[in-house]
């Protein structure tokens, strides 16, 4: 193994805990801003409707994650951005660190003593969710950057980190969360993976333990 990738959401953090902790943050929110019930029917709609866009190539899935919410709900483009822009990309980041999986910093340093590089891929923006954690290391890439414009299970993500890392797929270990999300994909890519069972606080000690023992 000469380079890890790793998913984010509900890879690195324990997804139940920040969705609960979101929850009262929305209701608390909603409680004090009574009409803002419709931008929650948005929010709503993007999670569902985008889960959907994964299962079917599409192209500039930045734009159109956006336009089929849009069109779905009959509102302006502008309001399902500024709705996913500060309840999806920016509301949660106060919360991430606390909801990080125990050994997570360990683990990448772990891997830094070794040589062995990190990239993190995810379906959503991914560099202020690390620098909210804390995470120094690796280079972080999205479903949506317009080099890979696709979403998990399609293995393109990968091979554009691949392309960037220098090596081949048999050298890189994939690390997600969704067996028909981030497992879909590392298959197709050809690349070996591990899928962390939700709320498994002790995956990532188990892993250390792993590279240790095969020095």
């Amino acid at each position: 193994m000469r380079a890890v990738v790793l998913d984010v959401d509900g890879t690195l953090y324990d997804q139940r805990r920040l969705r609960l902790r979101m929850l009262a943050r929305i209701l608390a929110h909603l409680a004090a801003h009574p009409s803002s019930f419709r931008e929650m029917r948005v929010l709503q709609r993007f999670r569902a409707m985008r889960e959907g866009l994964a299962d079917i190539p599409h192209r500039d899935v930045e734009n159109l994650q956006y336009r089929v919410v849009a069109d779905a709900l009959g509102v302006d483009v502008t309001l399902v951005r500024s709705v996913v822009a500060r309840w999806i990309h920016q509301e949660p980041l106060p919360y991430l660190q606390g909801c990080m999986y125990p050994g997570v910093n360990a683990f990448l340093d772990g891997l830094a003593q070794r040589g062995i590089q990190v990239a993190f891929f995810s379906d959503y923006p991914v560099t202020e969710k690390l620098t909210a954690m804390g995470i120094r290391c690796g280079r972080g890439y999205c479903a949506t950057d317009p080099a890979i414009d696709r979403l998990k299970p399609s293995p393109r993500g990968l091979e554009v980190i691949l392309e960037a890392l220098g090596m081949p797929a048999a050298d890189c270990l994939m690390i997600g969360d969704r067996e028909e999300r981030d497992g879909r994909s590392a298959a197709a890519a050809g690349m070996p993976y591990r899928i962390i069972a939700k709320g498994d606080a002790t995956f990532y000690g188990r892993l250390l333990a792993e590279c240790q023992a095969a020095g």
